[in-house]
């Protein structure tokens, strides 16, 4: 039974209602009018006019606006970028969460707006896309990288398409590998060797409290920023991950910090305080009394007593300690990585370092520690090979 009170859609054709007088009308989208205001076009079925006839005259003025569409001037039509930035506007601003927000931000400026963003977007061709993502391969980017970026143009192409701004989504098709080119696939961590270089090195510096908790904790550096005093349950000795910050980039406004919940729900967790840590956090709290005159609301602060509004700096000075320490350069995801490989190669049964971590998938968590976890496999099968021959089995 046909819906009386508003269009439904019919086929990808447009939509269909039936007026309250029991005629037909058909409606849809083409594109948009040189004023940038969609293009609808309606029509209503005329006394006496059968359902053929209706449908005929529809196309025929579907029809005509297309190639009106298409004969508007090029300065009128969107570019790639015109419509990512509007497309994560309208799609994604208030649907996702701020941290999804922000990384389809920095993908599409990073990756697509800086490739291909001067394109007009009917002009783009399958080729085209297919290449970009191509190129990013072949410079090392991580198939997450990859895939994020063929994720935001699959998507923001079929509302392009949905819109009636373009005919066809030519994205559909991109090709993403399992592995990127010659991209080493496995985590890089520090060794115990090299982490106790790095923690001597980071001695009196103003991050070193918080390399110390990236390297004591596995936490997200989001988590990091976002940790509060409240969080930190000294007679416990429990870390209370509650909190992740995130730094949201808009194309209309400066930089905005927004303090949200952990990535997912296996991200709020406790996670137990080492002797090191607690040692440095009190120090560090020390600091803080002294610089702001209290100790209250996020751990750890810029020179200003405000939060993190960019994560430059620690990247910065992460990555001059690494060179000037002769230390290869590992990401503050490394330093997360860094944390696991020790637990893992302490004993501790990956279920619970899968808990700490936060991982929510425990095959994300084994295929990123697949190769330590092996190591660990052969040790535990040499201890059971001694265990039965030892009870003459």
């Amino acid at each position: 039974m046909s819906n009386k009170k508003g269009y439904r859609n019919i086929n990808g054709e447009g939509s269909r209602k039936v007026m309250p007088d029991g005629r037909i009308a058909f409606k849809k989208m083409v594109g948009y009018k040189a004023n940038g205001k969609p293009n609808i076009i309606e029509v209503i079925q005329r006394k006496n006019e059968t359902l053929t006839e209706l449908k005929k005259r529809f196309d025929e003025k579907i029809n005509a606006a297309e190639v009106a569409t298409d004969n508007i001037t090029l300065k009128d039509k969107y570019t790639v970028k015109d419509w990512l930035i509007k497309w994560l506007e309208s799609y994604k601003k208030n649907t996702v969460k701020s941290s999804t927000y922000s990384f389809y931000h920095n993908l599409m400026s990073k990756h697509i707006i800086s490739d291909i963003g001067e394109l007009l977007l009917c002009d783009v061709k399958p080729l085209i896309l297919q290449e970009l993502c191509n190129r990013m391969i072949e410079n090392g980017l991580s198939v997450r990288t990859v895939r994020g970026v063929a994720l935001i143009l699959k998507s923001s192409f079929e509302e392009a398409f949905v819109n009636g701004i373009i005919k066809t989504n030519p994205a559909l098709g991109i090709k993403v590998p399992r592995s990127c080119g010659n991209r080493e696939n496995k985590i890089k961590a520090f060794t115990e060797e090299e982490q106790k270089r790095f923690l001597e090195a980071v001695k009196g510096t103003y991050h070193e409290v918080f390399f110390v908790m990236a390297l004591n904790t596995g936490m997200r550096i989001g988590e990091i920023l976002g940790l509060q005093w409240e969080d930190i349950d000294f007679d416990s000795g429990i870390i209370h991950v509650n909190h992740n910050l995130v730094i949201v980039h808009d194309y209309k406004r400066p930089q905005e910090v927004i303090l949200t919940t952990p990535k997912t729900l296996s991200s709020i967790r406790d996670i137990p305080i080492t002797a090191s840590l607690k040692a440095a956090l009190m120090k560090h709290k020390q600091l803080h009394t002294d610089l702001f005159g209290e100790v209250s609301g996020f751990v750890f602060k810029t020179n200003s007593g405000r939060e993190y509004h960019s994560r430059t700096s620690v990247d910065k000075e992460l990555k001059r300690i690494c060179s000037e320490n002769n230390l290869p350069f590992i990401t503050m995801h490394g330093m997360r990585h860094t944390f696991a490989t020790r637990g893992l190669e302490a004993g501790v049964l990956p279920r619970v370092m899968q808990k700490l971590l936060g991982h929510s998938d425990w095959n994300m968590f084994y295929n990123t520690y697949s190769h330590v976890l092996s190591g660990i496999q052969d040790i535990e099968q040499k201890k059971l090979l001694e265990a039965l021959d030892k009870m003459g089995l």
